[in-house]
Formats: C-alpha cells, structure tokens, sequence
C-alpha cells in the first residue's frame, strides 16, 4: 500500500487497544490487595495500650476490611483501651476491645453496627429461649429456604419455611445467630435475650448474577446453568446513557455483539453482527425476541426494559431454526410487582452538537485554489487579487448546517399489585433533533403489562406495546454543505436563494444550495407500531406446565416526500409511500419439570405458528400551481406517474423441543430440535432440521474445589448446533410473471411476461456452530470472567448469480458456497473496591476473523457499483480465502510527469495498460476486534461512571474524500479541504499528498488505495456524575437523584473525515460494508437528568 494511504503503523494500531487492557489489569492488581484483606481470612494483630477507642478501630478497619457504623451519642470515641492480641479472628478483637463497655455489636456483611449492651442478670446470661422470626427480602416478601444457624454451632439450626417463618429452640440468650441465603447478604444478629427476630436480608448483587433467570428461548434457567453461551445486560444500564434505540444502546456492551452505525441521524438503525457475518444475500441482521415474540427493536422506549439476553452460540439459538443463525436478542420489558404501588419518573435534557468540524477553505484560499486550476486549464486566474484581499473568511456553510440541537426524554411508569395481579404500566415522550438542521424524530410510546393469578392453578399474562413515531430527515444533504463554496451565500441581493450551478463559469451544473434544500425539501416518515399478545398458563400439578399464547404485530408507515415550488429548477415534486404490516404468531408449549434424588431435568415440547402480510402502495406527482397541501394535494400534480402497488405473504410451521439435565449440580446437558417448514421454499425443501447440543462441568461442585475458598464458580462448557436462514423472498421459488403493454397494429395490449427464474433445487442456508467456554467467579464474586471460542460455518449461501443467455434471464437465486467465521471472546468484571469507595470495572472484546471458504468455480463476485462525479466502478468484493466484502481496486505507484496518479502494472503486460487485471486486494472492513470499557465509582451519594468503546483493525474506504478532496475536473467549483491548497504536486513538490491541480490529474482517477484509510478507533462514549439526595422526612418521594453526563467526548482515530464508526450501505447490503458516501456525522452531547422514585 503507497505512502498516501492513512494507515497507523501496527505498533500504533496495538496501543490504544493495549491502554484499554492496561487500565483493567491495572485495576486487577489493586483489587488483589483489597481482596487479601477480606474478612473470610483477614486476621487481626493489636498491641496497644491506653489507646483510644477511635485509633483502635482504624486498626480494625485497616486490618479486616471491616467498616464501623455508630451513633457518637452511643459510643465515646475517646474511651481508653488496652489490649493485646496476635493473630486473631475480627470478632475475637471485638469482643476484647467492647468487653466492660456497654457498647455491643452486630456484623451484617463487612459492617459493624455498635449499640447500646441490655443489661442483663448472671441468670439471663445463662438462660436458653426459643428464638422465632420472620426473614424477608427487599420488598418485604417472605423468604424460603434461608438457614438460621448459631454463629458458635452451626450444626444448630433451622430454615425458613415457604411464609418465611423460622423457629430455633434452646439458643442462649448471648448467642448470635447467623442467616445466610443465596445471593444475599449474610447477616449475624445477637439474641440479646430477644424470642422474637425478624430479618430483612437485602441482595448481594455481587452474587446475584449466579441466580439471576436468564431467558433462552421458550423458557429460562438461572444463569449458573447456562451450558451454552449467552450474554446479558440490565435494562437500568442500557437507561442510564442517551440513545434513540435499544440498539445503539448496545454498542460495545455485550462480548460478540458488533454494532455500527449506518448513519448517526436521529432514528438511524444501526448494523448489528453477532459473531461476524453468516449470509451473503439475506439479512445477517438478530432475530429480536420481545417478551416471548418476535418484534422489531425501534418499537421499545429503553426505560421500559428490564433486562437484555442475547443468544450466541448455536446451541443456544438452534430452538429458534430457520430465524436463528445470525444470533437472537431477547428483550423482556419490566413487569408488575407486588406490594403498594411504585412510581417512577425519568426526565432529561440535553444539547448536542456536531462532534468535529472539517478544515475546509476559507473564501480566499478558494480563490486561490480556483485560480491556479484556471491556469492550469485556461492560462489565465479567474479571481482578482483584490477580490482574493477583499473576501476573507468568507461564508462558513458548516456553521449554517450544523446547529445546537436539542433533546427531550420524559418516562412515567407504575408498577404494584397483589399477590393474584400484578400491574405494569409505563409511557415515554422522546423528541431529538438532529444537529443538521431539519432532521429530527419525535415519539411517544405506551406499554402495559398484567399478570393475572386466576387459580392456583391458571394465570394469564397479557402485553401492550404501542408507539408512534415522526421523522424528519435529510437525504444527502451533507455533500451540498461542504461542497458548497465559501464565497457565496445562501441568498443572492434581490433574497433569492442563490444558484451555485451558474454562480462561475467552472460551477459545477448539478451543484445544490443547500438552504434551499433544508427550506424547501422535506422528507417525513410516520409510523405506527403495536404489539399485543397474551399467553395462558395452566398448571395441573406443580411439575407440569402448559403454555398457549397468542401475538399480534401490527404496524403503517407512510413516507411523504415533496419538494415545493420555490426550489430552484422544480415546479414541485410530490410522491406517497404507504405500507402496512401484520404479523401473527402462535405458541403452544408443555414443559415438565422433576427432581428425582441428584437428577434435576425438564422437557419442553410445542407447536408455533407464523404468519406474515405485508402491503404496500405508492404514488406520485410533479408540477403543482402552489405548496398548499403538500402531499395530501397530490391529486392536482399536472403529471401524475403510474401508481403502484405490492403484496406479499408467508407462513412457517414449526416443531420444537428441549431437555434441560443437571446431575448433582455438576453436570449439565441441554439438548434441542427444531423442524421449520417454510412456504417460501418449493415442495420437496420445504422442510429444515436444527439439531443442538450442549453440556456443561461446574468443576467448582468437585471435591478438589469446593473448599477453595477462593473460587466461587468455576464452570467449563461445550456444544455444537445448527440454525437456518430463510434468506430469500416470500415468492423467489416461484415462476412469476410481471404485466407489460406492447403493441399490435395500431391497439395497445396488456399481457404478462416472465420475470423471475424459477429454481425448485433451492435448499435451506444452514449455518453450524462449535462452541468451546469458560465460567469462573472469584473473591465472592468480585470478579467474574467469561470467555469463549466458537468456529461457525455456513453452507449452501444464497445470492443472485448470472445466468447463461440461453435461460432467458440475466440472474437467479442459487444456493452458491460457504462461509466461515472463527474468533475469541471475553468479559472480565470486577470489583476493585467494595468499601466506602466501591470502584467497579468490567471489560469486553471480540475477535472475529470472517473467510469466504467456498464460492462456484472459484470466481469472484463482485459489490454493487459505486458512482461519484469522477469514479464509477464497484468496491466490494467476494473472493474465495478472503473475507466478506475486501476492498477491491488499484494500487497507487506515486505520480507521473505531470503530476497524474500512477497505478501498478500488476499482470506485467508489456504494453503497460492498466485495467481490470491490476486490481488488488487494497483493504478489509471487518474489525480484527471490537471492545468495551466501563467503570464506575461510588463515594457516598456521588457516582461517577464513564464508557468508551471502539474497533480495531477495519479500514474505511472514503468515497467521501475522493468527491471532496480530487474532483478538479467535473466538479471542479467545490470547496475541499485546505490542505489542498498547501500541498499539491509540482515538480518541486514531487511527494505530496495531492496530485497536481490539474484536469487531467483526476479524470483518470479509479478506485485505489489512496481512499482506504484506517477504521480504528476509540470513543468515550459517556461520563456521567450522578448525586443521590438524601430525603429526611419526606415520605412521599421514596428516592431521588440528579445527573449530569456528556456523551461522545473524545474519539481516537486517524480518519480525517466526520465519523470513523460509518457504514453508508450496511443497511442494505452484506457486502457493501464499510464505506462512507458523506454519512452523517455523529454529535457531542450535554446532558442533565432526574431520577424519582414515589
């Protein structure tokens, strides 16, 4: 690759991905030192005398790891104390330090409460009683199973029955007792002569992640007995930062998870990949789950999430066929609690701005640029030196295109019920502007949530998502604003708009203003979404369940696109796109579930149905007398075109089952199926078959381990499985004929021709998967490491291929290849700090390298051509042994004699023509690694969090810069950037970065190395403080908490242009990846937010 092409070098590439991994094993290095003074082996060794009490509990806490809370009403910190002990356990240093006091204390986790000692007779102390309670959880529901033991014997002890009742005989009126319960804190309660002990035990989030329910598809496990890989998230951290979409939201969260941004226009979809990219033609985009249902992820005010599973490995989503092999996300939104109603309210503002500006030229520079192409061309400038004295800085058209835009978020949601009904309800008001000017997005949304215990033995649990959306966009119109000179402005001296198309003689003709653009363009999209269904639970007996459930996807969208009258060169254009979509699904499930002794299992068998209707019209309309109506006037457009209209149906019937098998909480298998039959396939295919398997060694239940303190999990997982694609139209297995009009004599005649090839052979695209994976939790969970390896290979790819002449068609939909994706994942989370400061840390990145492993008669298959002013050739390329998608063109070979760009002779043909056969592999726009990086830390009331994510090793192929930066010829007139002007090629400048500023030097322009630049980058994508207000005596606020944060402060990256995370046609097409065809750029927010709860 020549010296033009901005790459780092690969030690400069390494070091900002290297500074994330310093950061966090940095942290693991500090966190061993707090780890080694945790209580379950710290050891106290106090030699004082006369000392006191304040200075010997410093001892204490520096020693154990232990914290004091006290009331200085209640202990006199200035009490002497004498004592010497080595070696002892914290609570063998209390009893000593409090002995004659009146001081007594209590341990609950690593905090020591003091109070107040009961006095009591010789006789009391001597005494046995009947210690009875109730034990609790955080929102005062009974607990069962915890176990009350005495802290001196803990062969005495009892537990809590299923209304959370204890009762313990003969315990000493002095005796401690301690409670302990899977996933919550562990408490120690002295007696003190009490017969009546109620405990609220609050949960210990460090250990909660092993018992959280993980969603997996048709049920859920507790993510402990996860055998397949499977990464989660809580809703409240996708809330806690700015974004538009639950999408967005996941950038650089989950290992595996890549995410890119199409466009960072408000309501832009960005790109996601689960593990690489699986298909050629149809979409490697997740199947999304909501609540148990397919649904589409825009329709989701983040507030109203709960929780985020996504499905990776193919044992994992193999139970979800021919709609699983590019991964499946399962959203379940927040549900109905018992207790008194909850209130919750999130409101937030925020200011954003573009987040870097281009150096593009000032109006004198342009002067001079221009007159040295004119005499270059014409022999003569074309600009005075007084005009270039006069003009200055000139118009800044960024200033005019990019505003400060702004952003409001308001949720309210209710949560509460009984024991028999639980209710949810919530509703959202989003509005955003885009910070070009006339792009915005504005949506309100509804959800609502009831479970209902009917019996015993019959519930049914209902949902309701409904949200409207409006969107303003702006198509295109960045280039207008760059382009545009700095010499004019938007408006001549009578207040017409000013047209640049013939403000010079080398005015390029298609050149636009872009005011006129923003003021009388307008391209609105109008939605509306609703997702309802239903499911029926019934219970015979406690080990069987069956599950019949019904869901409803309905959504219209319409797409009105006018421009008016008073922009140049239009009498007014007028054009309707509507579409409706319905989409009904159909689940009927049993599951047994059984403890038999040391074997725990479940099975799970059912029947779902699906059914797809999609409806669409279209209609347009040019030269309109005036703007009144816009659109809903298109009936009095002068020309009216054809209107037009489409409709599409399909339907999948499918098989499914699972068995979940734990031996002695060691072992663990789960084994799938699923039959899909697809009416988009012909007779004979219909039918597609996905097995898995996977299986699962918690190592830690050995008795090799269990002891060891040290390791609270250690878990080994392994499995393989097979997922499908229906990756092609409802009706491309169909001969289909498409109506034409021809002419016989003198009459017009309408008849029918075919126009689809018609390929009955076409099979299931398939997609297999080896997964290999590691659990381990240490310290009590303080960190916690997952990490994976998986080799996925899919075969029979389908795409269009071209046909011989004799078919009669150009191309058809064959199955054609293989493709291969292999790589490495990890997420590393920690806690360094777990006192009055905790500091929490976590980590993750993805390696993931891609391979077309097999295409027909080893040939390439070309990308869809791209066209700018000066270059019209393809980009993309598929090629046997390369990834999907390599960028494909010339290599440079510095300049000619006249300052031309020269490229290599690569096929050594001695006439030394360059075409076609020089082309090269010239770069790779899938990353080597994606991570993320966040952490957070708490003193007090104060939290201050931080995230940054970013990408390693993709190249960016800029047709941006190439119309920008090399186009003296067709566009000649447009502005650039200025170190155009400063280091062009002439003769005593041989080595520059631009060619000489001639015509001729850019009308033999190709696609080369010289627009591939390096795609890496690191974003900080938010810091946020945080401040929780303490509410003496007020009752009817429960919480309350403001914020501030900045998003997208800094970005890392040596892309020159807007946005190094840009895919222009990622949306539409799975080779067509990283390109950037003036993408719009992203923003640098300022955001101020509450929180309250009531």
């Amino acid at each position: 690759m020549n010296k033009y092409v901005q790459k780092l070098t690969l030690r400069r590439k390494y070091r900002a991905l290297k500074n994330c991994f310093l950061v966090f094993f940095i942290g693991l290095s500090l966190m061993g030192t707090g780890l080694a003074q945790q209580p379950q082996s710290a050891a106290v060794t106090i030699n004082v005398k006369d000392t006191p009490l304040r200075n010997v509990m410093r001892i204490i806490e520096d020693q154990s790891g232990f914290s004091f809370m006290y009331s200085s009403n209640i202990v006199n910190l200035n009490h002497r104390v004498s004592v010497s002990l080595t070696n002892v356990s914290p609570e063998r240093a209390l009893q000593e330090i409090f002995k004659n006091t009146g001081i007594s204390y209590a341990i609950q986790d690593k905090i020591i409460t003091l109070n107040k000692t009961v006095v009591r007779s010789r006789q009391a102390e001597r005494q046995s009683i009947t210690v009875s309670g109730l034990v609790t959880d955080d929102e005062n529901a009974a607990l069962v199973g915890v176990s009350v033991s005495l802290k001196d014997d803990p062969s005495r002890n009892a537990v809590t029955g299923y209304n959370g009742r204890y009762v313990l005989p003969n315990v000493a009126t002095d005796a401690i007792l301690e409670f302990r319960h899977l996933g919550r804190m562990t408490m120690e309660v002295p007696v003190q002569e009490r017969s009546n002990i109620d405990v609220q035990m609050e949960i210990t989030k460090l250990m909660l992640e092993d018992v959280k329910v993980i969603g997996i598809g048709y049920g859920s496990v507790q993510k402990r007995d996860l055998t397949g890989a499977v990464a989660s998230i809580d809703g409240d951290k996708l809330a806690a930062f700015s974004n538009t979409t639950i999408s967005q939201s996941l950038q650089g969260r989950l290992p595996g998870v890549e995410v890119r941004m199409t466009s960072s226009e408000p309501g832009a979809t960005p790109q996601i990949r689960i593990r690489g990219t699986n298909s050629i033609m149809g979409g490697n985009e997740p199947l999304w789950i909501i609540d148990g249902f397919p649904g589409m992820p825009n329709m989701l005010n983040v507030a109203d999430i709960e929780s985020v599973e996504v499905l990776k490995d193919a044992s994992a989503t193999a139970i979800y066929g021919s709609r699983g092999a590019n991964g499946v996300i399962i959203v379940t939104t927040k549900q109905g609690v018992v207790g008194r109603a909850q209130v919750d309210y999130n409101g937030r503002y925020g200011v954003s701005t573009v987040a870097r500006r281009l150096p593009l030229m000032m109006a004198n520079e342009y002067m001079q640029y221009q007159n040295i192409l004119n005499v270059n061309a014409l022999g003569v400038p074309y600009f005075s030196q007084e005009d270039i004295d006069y003009a200055g800085v000139g118009y800044d058209w960024q200033e005019l295109a990019f505003r400060h835009a702004r952003t409001n978020e308001h949720s309210v949601s209710l949560k509460g019920g009984t024991d028999k009904t639980r209710v949810a309800l919530s509703s959202s008001y989003y509005d955003e502007e885009g910070i070009i000017q006339g792009s915005d997005i504005n949506r309100v949304s509804l959800h609502g949530n009831i479970n209902q215990k009917i019996s015993d033995k019959l519930s049914i649990i209902s949902n309701l998502i409904y949200t409207r959306t409006k969107h303003n966009k702006q198509s295109g119109i960045l280039s207008s604003f760059v382009m545009a000179p700095p010499t004019a402005g938007p408006y001549d001296d009578e207040g017409n708009y000013t047209d640049f198309r013939t403000l010079y003689p080398f005015s390029p003709s298609g050149q636009n203003n872009p005011e006129a653009q923003i003021r009388e363009k307008s391209y609105l999209w109008t939605s509306n979404r609703t997702m309802a269904n239903a499911a029926v639970l019934y219970k015979p007996i406690e080990e069987l369940t069956f599950r019949i459930a019904l869901n409803a996807n309905m959504s219209n969208a319409r797409q009105d696109d006018y421009t008016t009258t008073k922009y140049p060169t239009s009498t007014g254009d007028a054009s309707i796109d509507q579409s409706e979509d319905l989409s009904l699904n159909n689940d009927n499930t049993v599951t047994y579930a059984q403890k038999i002794g040391l074997h725990d299992f479940s099975i799970m068998g059912g029947v779902t149905y699906e059914q797809s209707e999609s409806k669409g019209t279209s209609m347009s309309g040019h030269g309109f007398l005036n703007d009144l109506g816009g659109t809903y006037n298109i009936a009095a457009a002068e020309m009216k075109d054809t209107p037009t209209a489409s409709y599409s149906k399909w339907a999948m019937l499918s098989y499914l089952g699972r068995l979940n098998y734990t031996y002695n909480d060691k072992y663990l298998a789960t084994v799938s199926f699923r039959a899909d039959g697809s009416s988009r396939y012909s007779k004979g295919s219909k039918w597609g078959y996905f097995p898995s398997a996977a299986f699962a060694w918690r190592v830690k239940e050995e008795s090799f381990l269990k002891d060891i303190d040290i390791i609270n999990n250690l878990k080994l997982r392994a499995g393989y499985g097979e997922s499908g694609n229906t990756a092609i139209s409802p009706y491309a297995t169909l001969d289909l004929l498409t109506p034409m009009s021809t002419i016989f004599g003198k009459e017009e005649y309408q008849l029918y021709h075919p126009s689809s090839f018609f390929n009955h052979a076409l099979k299931w695209e398939t997609t297999a998967q080896w997964n290999f994976g590691i659990d381990i939790g240490m310290w009590q969970n303080r960190l916690r490491l997952t990490a994976d390896y998986y080799i996925k290979n899919t075969y029979d790819l389908l795409n269009n291929v071209e046909l011989p002449e004799s078919s009669g068609f150009i191309s058809g939909t064959k199955n054609i290849g293989e493709m291969r994706n292999k790589g490495f994942e990890f997420q590393a989370d920690a806690r360094l700090l777990d006192r009055v400061v905790k500091w929490d840390l976590s980590l993750n990145a993805s390696f993931n390298k891609n391979e077309v492993y097999s295409l027909p008669f080893d040939e390439d298959v070309p990308g869809t051509k791209r066209s700018i002013t000066i270059i019209n050739d393809y980009i993309n390329l598929l090629r046997e042994g390369q990834p999907i998608g390599v960028f494909y063109g010339y290599v440079e070979d510095g300049y000619d004699a006249a300052g031309s760009i020269r490229y290599k002779n690569l096929d050594n043909d001695s006439g030394g023509l360059i075409n076609e056969l020089d082309k090269d592999i010239i770069g790779d726009p899938n990353p080597f690694c994606t991570f993320g990086l966040s952490t957070s830390v708490a003193y007090k009331n104060f939290t201050l969090s931080a995230f940054a994510q970013g990408s390693y090793g993709n190249d960016i192929y800029s047709l941006a810069m190439a119309s920008l930066t090399h186009n003296y010829s067709g566009n000649r007139g447009i502005n650039t950037f200025r170190d155009v002007l400063y280091d062009y090629w002439t003769p005593e400048n041989p080595n520059a970065t631009y060619p000489a500023l001639t015509a001729a030097a850019t009308t033999s322009l190709r696609m080369s190395d010289r627009f591939v630049y390096d795609g890496s980058y690191i974003r900080l994508r938010n810091v946020e403080l945080s401040y929780n207000i303490p509410l003496k005596g007020v009752n009817w606020i429960q919480s309350m908490g403001v914020y501030c944060s900045v998003q997208n402060l800094f970005t890392f990256s040596s892309y020159p242009f807007y946005n190094p995370d840009v895919n222009t046609y990622g949306g539409s097409s799975s080779v067509s990846q990283g390109v950037d065809n003036f993408s719009y750029p992203s923003a640098k927010g300022y955001t101020t937010g509450v929180r309250m709860q009531f």
